[in-house]
């Protein structure tokens, strides 16, 4: 079941019980760009059910990550020594 995620190598474990009487169980790593949002009623019990599931993707945008690029570049032209 979910145990076996909620027990791992996660920078960010967040649980809430909500008031349907299911759990908000939310995981992230520094490891991934991926969240994982999970909604499940009777947590690591023997009647565990998923009842959502969702993925989110929380890198950087495409045109952000070139913006940072151009923007780096044009510092070291200046001759900018601390550009991190």
């Amino acid at each position: 079941g979910i145990c076996k995620y909620y027990a791992g190598e996660w920078n960010r474990c967040y649980s809430k019980d909500l008031d349907d009487g299911s759990v908000l169980v939310v995981l992230s790593s520094v490891k991934s760009d991926m969240v994982y949002r999970f909604r499940v009623k009777d947590l690591c019990g023997p009647a565990e059910e998923v009842l959502e599931y969702g993925e989110v993707d929380i890198s950087a945008p495409e045109y952000l990550l070139t913006r940072q690029a151009k923007a780096k570049s044009l510092l070291l032209e200046k001759g900018e020594d601390d550009v991190s």
